[in-house]
């Protein structure tokens, strides 16, 4: 993701939304719907859990890591979700809706929105010892 933020912005709040694909392929509304302030959870005065989540992913791969106000380039790099980082999900596809907005006294401005696809699925494991094995046996067989 790369941006240009144009205008300074001084207080910057940010909706995050958790959407879970059901089985007629729409996404349906899932535990998670949170505002935070992003000038707050960066100069670490946020300790709430999906605030120490965001900042912890900011810090690792972006250069969206310094208080407010925001003003420049901003860019994000080979985003991944770490499973420790998260609680266990049930198995499925997930959006993660990331609203970005302005604040005032009375009320907010629309920046943009980030959207993240997300699918929580058990770890394949591969059976190295099987697969060295046939690797094995194919190279002690003759040619055809």
């Amino acid at each position: 993701m790369d941006c240009e933020i144009i205008q300074p912005v001084r207080n910057m709040t940010v909706r995050v939304r958790v959407y879970k694909q059901d089985y007629n392929n729409q996404y349906q509304p899932f535990l998670i719907d949170v505002i935070l302030n992003m000038c707050n959870v960066l100069s670490k005065r946020n300790f709430s859990p999906y605030g120490v989540i965001i900042r912890k992913l900011s810090e690792r791969f972006t250069n969206f890591n310094h208080t407010c106000p925001f003003i420049g380039h901003i860019m994000a790099r080979d985003l991944y979700i770490d499973e420790g980082l998260l609680p266990t999900f049930p198995l499925g596809i997930y959006q993660f809706s990331v609203f970005i907005m302005e604040s005032y006294v009375n009320g907010y401005d629309y920046i943009g929105e980030i959207k993240i696809f997300v699918h929580a699925m058990e770890m394949v494991k591969l059976n190295r010892r099987k697969t060295m094995k046939n690797y094995n046996e194919s190279l002690n067989q003759p040619p055809k």
